[in-house]
Order: structure tokens, then C-alpha cells, then sequence
């Protein structure tokens, strides 16, 4: 008889634990994007999602991580961010993640009132305040001012 805990003859590794994840094991993660040349930025997203998701799941868990990130009240681009980040854990520790799909919503930049801008160009000194009101009335850009 298979040990208790065990699915057939191939379990998912971590199925059903509620162990969770040392914070050395994100850090020998973090190290090891380090020694791949991520840019240090990256290497400080990835700490926050899989430490966000360490706090409320565990990382060994992929049912319970889907879940989670499903049910999270963020945007579906954070939504895709966190799964991105936890699929690079799987694939680090080695084990089977199907990536949920996650359509982004994209929306029109800001772009202020005339009267914003004046403002703005009133509340600046000296050379500063003309270059910016040249830039504004010419189009130009900064370089070519």
C-alpha cells in the first residue's frame, strides 16, 4: 500500500502540505537570479510577489497559489505579475505549473488640461519657467530647445 499523502505513482511534489516555505528558500531563489544577471529590480519584484504569496499560501501548494491569486483584488496586469513571478519558483524548484492566462487592460495615459500645465509653468522660476513655456508653444522637444 502507497504511503499516506501520495496520489498514484507520480504525486505533485508539495500536493496537500501546508508546510511553508522557508525565507531561505526565496532567498537561495533571489541568489541564483542574482548569479543569472537579473537586474536588481526584478530580483526585489520577485521578493515581494512570492513573499505576498508566502504570507497567505503556501509556495509548495500550486493549487492553493492559482487560488489565491485568483481570488486577490488586484489588477488583472498584478494578477499576471504574480503568476509570471510564482511559474520562475516552480521552474527554479523544479516542479509541473500551468500558467493561468491574464488579459491586461490597457488605458489611455493622462494627459492634463491646458490650464494644468499653465499652472505648472506658473509655479517654476527663472530659465526654467521660459523653457518650459517655449516647449509647450513650439512642441518641441527638450533636446532640440
Amino acid at each position: 500500500m502507497a504511503p499516506r499523502g501520495h496520489v498514484g505513482s507520480n504525486p505533485t511534489p508539495g500536493a496537500n502540505s501546508t508546510t511553508p516555505v522557508s525565507p531561505d528558500d526565496i532567498f537561495n531563489l533571489l541568489w541564483d537570479c542574482k548569479k543569472k544577471g537579473y537586474k536588481p529590480s526584478t530580483i526585489d519584484g520577485f521578493r515581494r510577489s512570492l513573499r505576498s504569496i508566502a504570507r497567505n499560501v503556501s509556495l509548495l501548494d500550486s493549487e492553493a497559489v492559482l487560488g489565491f491569486i485568483a481570488k486577490k483584488t488586484v489588477s488583472e496586469a498584478r494578477k499576471e505579475v504574480l503568476s509570471d513571478h510564482y511559474g520562475n519558483y516552480c521552474k527554479w524548484k523544479g516542479f509541473a505549473y500551468k500558467r493561468p492566462f491574464y488579459t491586461r487592460v490597457r488605458r489611455l495615459p493622462f494627459l492634463p488640461l491646458e490650464a494644468e500645465v499653465d499652472s505648472l509653468i506658473a509655479g517654476l522660476t527663472g530659465k526654467l519657467s521660459v523653457f518650459c513655456q517655449f516647449v509647450k508653444e513650439t512642441g518641441a522637444r527638450p533636446g532640440e530647445a
